[in-house]
């Protein structure tokens, strides 16, 4: 039998939302109906839903589209990247935790393992597959907005990029830099109403 290569981050993910919850709720107990006028505090909850939201529908896409070793890469940079953010959140939300001891408590107890994050090698990978015209890359983009014509800016980027495409040899990343800086100037009144 096949072992999922989502399994860990699924696993994750329910720790997560498991923990989200008793926190959530305790919370509510501790401090009521007050939590609405602690914004840092319901805001950092939020955070941490909006990224179990996250990290829930890259999972699901990313099976929904058969695990496509081509999107691996990708997937494991994102599940990292919403680890380590859940992770701090938690992390924030302990060390300002309306009860004190109780904060320390809970992030010992609850927080035991580290997600770093995605590492420097992953995403100079992620960033090197991205610059490849892969089909992967065109899946990925083909809801973007890249524009119809030379006025647009995006248009002009996505050109840049794809010069630098059909290069024989590869382009340092300065002139890389410069084909978009340059691709990006426009006229400081075009498009103005007059």
């Amino acid at each position: 039998r096949r072992l999922r290569p989502t399994r860990c981050y699924l696993t994750a993910i329910t720790q997560f939302s498991e923990l989200f919850s008793f926190v959530s709720d305790l919370t509510m107990m501790i401090v009521g109906k007050q939590l609405k006028f602690k914004e840092a505090l319901s805001a950092r909850l939020g955070d941490v839903l909006s990224y179990l939201y996250i990290g829930t529908a890259v999972l699901k896409y990313f099976d929904n589209n058969g695990q496509p070793a081509s999107q691996k890469l990708l997937m494991e940079w994102a599940m990292a990247y919403v680890l380590a953010t859940i992770e701090q959140s938690f992390v924030d939300i302990f060390n300002n935790y309306p009860v004190p001891w109780m904060g320390r408590l809970l992030r010992s107890m609850t927080l035991p393992r580290r997600y770093p994050g995605p590492s420097d090698a992953l995403s100079i990978h992620v960033a090197q597959f991205m610059q490849s015209d892969t089909e992967c890359r065109q899946q990925l983009t083909s809801a973007c907005y890249i524009g119809d014509n030379a006025a647009d800016p995006c248009y002009r980027v996505e050109q840049a990029w794809r010069s630098a495409q059909q290069l024989d040899t590869p382009v340092s990343e300065a002139a890389f830099a410069q084909m978009i800086w340059d691709a990006l100037q426009v006229d400081e009144f075009e498009g103005a109403i007059s």
